[in-house]
């Protein structure tokens, strides 16, 4: 081992024991509320995994963050050419801050703080060098699409960050977290009608969730005793005996999705009512959310994804749904995930989606998808359970004779007119 490699491994056991004893101060509090909880419900979990990108020279970077200690911990690994760094991100509780150390193979240590800045993860480290020269910089990483992280660095000078960064990286995800859950079974049974609308359970290794199929574009789900109500329309069900709603999901401004007075009904204090901007004036106490944005509502990660057309248009030529205007939903629920597209077309956004399990999908004609939109989307998403809904006249039929080779694909056909 060289004089080097000799240093930075003696620095690496001290930041250890230092990672120790950090979280030894934290005690109990530091164990009620894990990191993995703080990041979930910052909606940042999307960072957890490995992020590949190549500089301006040609050389490969990999960085990777995983869980550890169950959550208590995201550890780091980064790598290009000889050059590695190893960190930990951890949260220290009865200090309110979350904080990194870490050091690499040249003998510079790292102690650093993160924090959320609108939709950026910033983390601001000090790295001392074996010569003890330090120097401070801020990092910033924002979501890029639906699997890009864009990063930037800028130089602190004085405890002033500077205006212009001095290098920017952007990564693709090379492994997708979702893609871990995939390999566990997910079943669907029907159960009971409940006011005269069907109901399915979906279940899987750790999570159950309860679907009421209301019809159109209408749905309820149950899951962990929360209500979750999505395009509530008053020409489908009587909202005054249906339960209330913990969360209430409308996906646009057109009337069948946006029902006023089916939201009042069903809300109680405390509903939560997530919706587009064209659709706060109706809503005045909903919370806008934009296609890209991840909330974490009520112990629900919520994911706003692109719904829009690309082919079918009105006859002036203005798309149905023009992109932008519209948000399908993504809902983590446990181990399950739900995806509930609204009126769209099958965009590339959409195909690009991972670790699904179970989507509902729009066919009828002119305003979403043909059958053959929903199989191409379906054949790209791969979900366990299958949805079509609503298909208005469509010939559903046509959708299991194109899938009928996808065996992995369960299609579930219900009154979703």
């Amino acid at each position: 081992m060289n004089a080097k490699n000799r240093v930075s491994g003696k620095m690496c056991g001290i930041l250890f024991l230092v990672l120790v004893s950090l979280i030894g101060m934290a005690g109990q509090t530091f164990a009620q509320m894990r990191l993995q909880d703080l990041v979930r419900q910052e909606g940042f979990e999307w960072m957890i995994g490995t992020w590949t990108a190549t500089t301006d020279d040609g050389q490969s970077i990999e960085v990777e963050y995983s869980w550890q200690l169950d959550g208590w911990m995201i550890a780091i690994d980064f790598r290009i050419g000889e050059y590695s760094y190893r960190g930990m991100i951890f949260r220290i509780e009865n200090r309110d801050q979350v904080v990194e150390a870490g050091c690499d193979n040249q003998g510079t240590s790292v102690m650093g703080s993160w924090d959320i800045v609108d939709n950026r993860a910033i983390s601001t480290t000090e790295r001392s060098n074996a010569n003890g020269q330090v120097q401070t910089m801020s990092i910033s990483h924002r979501k890029a699409g639906m699997n890009g992280m864009s990063v930037e660095l800028f130089n602190v000078e004085n405890g002033q960050t500077d205006s212009t960064p001095w290098g920017t990286l952007e990564f693709q995800r090379r492994d997708i977290p979702e893609k871990r859950m995939d390999s566990a079974k997910v079943s669907v049974k029907e159960a009971p009608a409940e006011n005269d609308f069907a109901v399915d359970v979906i279940q899987k290794a750790k999570s159950e969730v309860k679907i009421t199929l209301i019809g159109h574009g209408t749905l309820m789900l149950s899951y962990a005793g929360k209500i979750i109500h999505v395009d509530p329309w008053s020409n489908l069900a009587d909202y005054s005996k249906m339960p209330k709603a913990d969360v209430i999901l409308i996906t646009h401004e057109h009337r069948d999705h946006l029902d006023p007075k089916a939201v009042k009904i069903v809300s109680k204090e405390g509903t939560d009512i997530l919706l587009t901007s064209a659709c706060k004036a109706s809503v005045p106490m909903g919370i806008v959310v934009k296609n890209g944005d991840v909330k974490q509502v009520q112990g629900i990660r919520i994911e706003a994804v692109p719904a829009y057309n690309i082919v079918n248009k009105r006859p002036g030529g203005e798309p149905y749904h023009p992109k932008g205007q519209g948000n399908g939903y993504i809902l983590t629920l446990g181990d399950i995930r739900v995806y509930i597209a609204a009126d769209t077309e099958n965009t590339p956004e959409m195909k690009e989606l991972k670790g699904i399990d179970v989507a509902f999908l729009p066919m009828n004609l002119p305003y979403t998808m043909t059958p053959e939109m929903v199989a191409d989307a379906a054949r790209a998403l791969k979900p366990k359970v299958l949805y079509p809904y609503h298909f208005g006249q469509t010939d559903t039929g046509k959708l299991i004779e194109l899938l009928k080779d996808s065996q992995d694909i369960q299609v579930r056909i219900h009154k979703m007119q």
